[in-house]
């Protein structure tokens, strides 16, 4: 297989090795973060807990996604559609899920 301008602009493109390191160190502060919320928080603000916690993981996929799995170095029209598409998905699962709980054990 020969190797095209393509393939060489894609390997310019691939982040350094700190890139990772920076990623995966702000992956585990974030893991640290939502343990601590999760441990000790009052009963009244438990709302506020949850929104907390789901903000955190939210901001951990997007993460993952834009380095792990390399859509930030992607062409623009697929990321900016796994943008459009990915991320309100990714907001109505926790919301149904939260909202049949609801409706299971409090109706």
């Amino acid at each position: 297989m020969a190797i095209t301008e393509t393939h060489l602009t894609h390997e310019i493109n691939h982040p350094a090795k700190y890139t990772f390191e920076k990623v995966i160190l702000t992956l585990v502060v974030i893991t640290i973060i939502e343990v601590l919320v999760s441990l000790d928080f009052p009963e009244n603000l438990r709302a506020l807990q949850i929104t907390i916690l789901m903000i955190l993981a939210i901001i951990k996929a997007a993460l993952v996604v834009a380095f792990f799995m390399h859509v930030k170095y992607e062409k623009r029209p697929l990321a900016l559609t796994l943008m459009i598409f990915g991320f309100p998905l990714s907001l109505s699962i926790p919301l149904v899920v939260l909202t049949v709980y609801d409706y299971l054990f409090y109706y």
